[in-house]
């Protein structure tokens, strides 16, 4: 088996390139692909709005939404550690078509 390796290993290092660069550019395609509104959550959306309404003027006071600070940090990490997956695959596959590319011949 290293022996193959060894053989093909300027065709793998080509292959393994392409693979990761591809790979890299789906998930940043994926990543921006930004946010859809389906009718059933403007549906929800108003309906929220709606009972929040109602139930600040039947106590009198204002109502505030409810956000959770540690929903928000969770989904920022998230996006950054997405977006330096994307930044490390796209800098491992352009190094393997570089060594592909650069790899000398032995005969």
């Amino acid at each position: 088996m290293p022996a193959w390796i060894k053989i093909h290993q300027k065709q793998l290092s080509l292959a393994a390139g392409v693979l990761m660069l591809l790979l890299a550019s789906a998930m940043l395609f994926w990543d921006n692909r930004g946010d859809t509104v389906t009718e059933e959550s403007l549906a929800a959306a108003n309906v929220a709005r709606m009972e929040a309404r109602m139930q600040a003027q039947s106590s009198g006071a204002k109502a505030s939404p409810e956000t959770s600070i540690f929903s928000g940090n969770y989904r920022e990490k998230q996006q950054q550690q997405l977006r330096y997956a994307v930044i490390a695959l796209m800098i491992t596959g352009v190094g393997f078509l570089l060594y592909g590319f650069l790899k000398k011949e032995e005969g």
